[in-house]
C-alpha cells in the first residue's frame, strides 16, 4: 500500500467499466500489480492488462476501484460506475462535474 497522491486530469468515458491509467503514473504512485486481465477493445480486439487497486477523489468524495494499467503516456480514464460510487454526475454539453445530492457533503448510498 502506497500514501502517495498525484492530481491527474482523467477523461471521462461513461461507458468504460474500469478507470485506467498510464504505467508512468502507476508507477509514480508505487503501486502493486494485483492482477492481469482480458479486455475487448473498442474494435473488437482483446489485450490483456495488469491491474491494480486504486483510490480516487474529487471534492472529498473517494471511491477504490481495480483499475487497468496502460501503456506509458496514455492518457487515463474514469468511467461511469467511479463516478457512481462518488455520487457525482456529469453535465455532458457544459463538461461540468457535480455532486448528484449536492446538500450533502458525502456520497449518499441507498441500499434496498
Amino acid at each position: 500500500m502506497t500514501n502517495v497522491s498525484i492530481d491527474l486530469d482523467l477523461l471521462i468515458d461513461t461507458g468504460a467499466v474500469l478507470p485506467s491509467i498510464s504505467r508512468d503514473t502507476f508507477e509514480k504512485l508505487g503501486f502493486n500489480i494485483t492482477s492481469r486481465v482480458d479486455v475487448e477493445l473498442g474494435d473488437g480486439t482483446t489485450k490483456v492488462f495488469d491491474t491494480c487497486i486504486a483510490c480516487f477523489s474529487w471534492h472529498e468524495r473517494i471511491a477504490a476501484s481495480q483499475t487497468l494499467i496502460l501503456d506509458y503516456g496514455v492518457e487515463g480514464v474514469i468511467g461511469q460506475v467511479i463516478l457512481e460510487q462518488m455520487d457525482v454526475n456529469v453535465h455532458c454539453t457544459s463538461n461540468k462535474i457535480y455532486p448528484a445530492h449536492p446538500a450533502i457533503a458525502y456520497p449518499y448510498l441507498k441500499f434496498k
